[in-house]
């Protein structure tokens, strides 16, 4: 379904990704926008 990461040498583990959720309080939503062009946007979440 999601094609490999490039760089898979900084890529996590899902326990330390829900690690990461659980402890911090902010992050930045990254996705592809129009025409291939990168999007991110800041998000707060508790």
């Amino acid at each position: 379904m999601f094609r490999p990461m490039r760089r898979f040498k900084q890529q996590v583990s899902q326990e330390k990704c829900v690690e990461i959720l659980k402890n911090e309080c902010r992050g930045v939503l990254a996705v592809l926008g129009d025409d291939g062009y990168p999007y991110t946007i800041p998000l707060d979440f508790f």
